[in-house]
């Protein structure tokens, strides 16, 4: 008699023929899947480690450049703000992700959202920095200060671009799973415990007899 396909994740019982689920934390790697939570972590670490970046080449732009009035990105300080939304955002990710307490993931969605107008802000801005810069005439000292914002203003404008993107799908994911009341079950933070999982009562066997066996205790 041929046997059936079995799902992924179960195997036949010893003493009965149903089947017994498997923890899919002994699934092989083909039949497993990135859980969201596993998901929202590593964005929420992309985020902090752009957003420092991101402050880091705003420290540099600002210490180098020394006539920055044009910059409307300096002048505006996103280079500093911007940089710590991110970070926040991505602390409150990652926070929110590891506790699921409602506090943490509101204030997460919150964040997201913030770094959402923040990075699209900070493009417009910086757009703009690229639009004025080609209307004004500098003399030779400040032109070399200039190729220099340029360069690294075009630099933050990829990160910027980057946080953006990352701010975006954070949101998406984090108010796709509340919203769905999933809870970011993680199968690798279950252990494979055989004390806790769940017994089957195995089925007396073929070949005993258990109303002849209790007569004979009667007797």
């Amino acid at each position: 008699m041929q046997s059936r396909e079995q799902p992924p994740g179960a195997v036949a019982s010893e003493n009965h023929p149903a089947l017994i689920a498997v923890p899919a934390a002994n699934m092989p790697l083909k039949h497993r899947k990135t859980s969201p939570r596993s998901a929202l972590k590593i964005l929420g670490v992309l985020q902090i480690v752009t957003g420092l970046i991101h402050v880091g080449f705003g420290s540099v732009l600002v210490s180098l450049i020394k006539t920055h009035t044009w910059l409307l990105s300096m002048a505006s300080h996103y280079l500093y703000w911007g940089g710590l939304c991110f970070v926040i955002s991505g602390s409150f990710t990652t926070a929110a992700e590891k506790y699921r307490k409602t506090s943490l993931v509101n204030s997460s969605l919150f964040m997201n959202a913030v770094s959402v107008l923040a990075s699209a802000a900070g493009g417009v801005l910086m757009s703009w920095d690229f639009i004025l810069s080609d209307d004004f005439y500098y003399s030779p000292t400040l032109n070399a200060d200039l190729r220099m914002a340029k360069g690294l203003v075009s630099i933050l404008m990829i990160f910027t671009l980057l946080e953006f993107c990352l701010t975006v799908s954070s949101f998406h994911l984090g108010c796709r799973s509340w919203s769905e009341k999933a809870l970011y079950f993680d199968p690798d933070e279950f252990n494979c415990d055989l004390k806790h999982t769940l017994k089957v009562k195995s089925h007396p066997s073929t070949y005993s007899n258990e109303g002849y066996d209790l007569d004979r205790q009667a007797d």
